[in-house]
């Protein structure tokens, strides 16, 4: 997500349900960002919200790497949040099954999506058309994104 895009939010498709995705400093959401959490997903409500660190006031002594942890960072809880929307979406949530370690789960994916994904595209496991599909979502981030 672009900065635009995280100020105003952009909606996405999972599994068919319509989320929308936010990002909000803590101190806007205090509620949302207790015990160190840095990200949320409400099934209920269909909406996954992210710290969007860090505070642009403090932006101009930030350094390049510091300022690329944070959109890795930003990033890999997004992926977090939306591995939590899928689970939710097709009945595999924490609530259902208390033998699932879904944090776990969603922790691990998140950090190995982009290897996986480039794993996947090295040795071409996507058909064109997925290929196509990937790079569609990729290019148009502000529109809703179809399965």
């Amino acid at each position: 997500m672009n900065k635009e895009e995280r100020n105003n939010g952009i909606i996405v498709n999972v599994l068919g349900e319509p989320y929308e995705i936010y990002a909000v400093k803590q101190e806007d959401a205090p509620h949302l960002f207790s015990n160190k959490t840095v990200g949320s997903c409400n099934r209920a409500v269909k909406e996954i919200v992210v710290e969007n660190f860090p505070d642009e006031t403090h932006s101009a002594v930030r350094s390049n790497k510091q300022a690329l942890h944070d959109e890795v960072m930003f990033n890999e809880v997004l992926r977090h949040e939306l591995v939590h929307a899928f689970f939710g979406e097709c009945g595999l949530d924490s609530e259902v099954d208390s033998a699932f370690d879904e944090e776990m789960i969603a922790d691990w994916l998140a950090i190995q999506a982009p290897k996986l994904m480039k794993l996947f595209c090295q040795v071409k496991a996507f058909t064109d058309a997925e290929m196509k599909s990937f790079n569609e979502a990729y290019e148009m981030p502000n529109k809703i994104i179809e399965d």
